[in-house]
């Protein structure tokens, strides 16, 4: 009865393994590009809020650091902007450092040479129904201070730290790429931390489209 079993068990997988064979096909990459942003309702994503923050110390407890803060509410048609930038190292802003790659989606790189250096990329995108808070009047766009920048211009949204020939820290959104996170430090005992909060706010009782309903029709479609 046992071998029997096995056996009825052993056929049972061999058949689905041949039905799968015949009726899963390979998605193309190209295909799934396109299905990005798919599954969002137009109009159902009412306002955003982004948070960055970039902060060096150094083995003299100096420190370099820049945040700043965005809130916007797409159906008020209001935004708010606060940016901070703080250098306490008294070396100035240092050398000027290349934008790098562009990339369209998240680039994070981190280049160390030294020892007991530490490194925290951290990022994090949320999806909320909660109310939008846009302070009134919050609109510093820029804030610089040595080393130190936080900018929101045209070149897109930057928080910057230059420590001249020990490195460098940056990340940036936006600006013919889209969110990077870069680090370079050529120095000994360096302790770097890149935060970033992206914070997408929906209108109240809007739903996703079911991923898997849109899954199916697309390998439908392909038979």
């Amino acid at each position: 009865m046992r071998r029997l079993f096995i056996a009825l068990l052993l056929a049972c997988v061999w058949l689905a393994s041949a039905v799968q064979a015949q009726t899963i096909r390979p998605v193309d990459d190209a295909l799934l590009a396109a299905q990005r942003g798919r599954y969002v309702a137009d109009g159902k994503i009412i306002g955003f809020g982004l948070q960055m923050a970039t902060r060096w110390q150094a083995t003299d407890g100096s420190t370099r650091q820049a945040e700043l803060s965005i809130a916007a509410d797409l159906r008020g048609g209001k935004v708010s902007m606060t940016t901070s930038a703080s250098d306490n190292s008294g070396q100035g802003a240092g050398a000027s450092r290349p934008a790098g790659p562009a990339v369209s989606g998240v680039l994070q790189s981190v280049q160390v040479a030294g020892y007991g250096n530490s490194v925290g990329n951290t990022l994090d995108v949320q999806v909320s129904r909660d109310r939008i808070v846009v302070e009134p009047g919050a609109s510093t766009a820029s804030a610089r201070s040595g080393g130190a920048t936080a900018d929101v211009g045209s070149q897109g949204i930057t928080v910057r730290v230059d420590a001249g020939p020990a490195g460098f820290s940056e990340q940036r959104l936006g600006g013919g790429s889209g969110i990077t996170q870069r680090a370079m430090i050529m120095t000994d005992g360096v302790a770097l931390q890149n935060n970033a909060r992206l914070t997408v706010h929906m209108a109240p009782g809007a739903t996703a489209v079911n991923p898997t309903l849109q899954t199916l029709r697309t390998l439908s479609a392909l038979r």
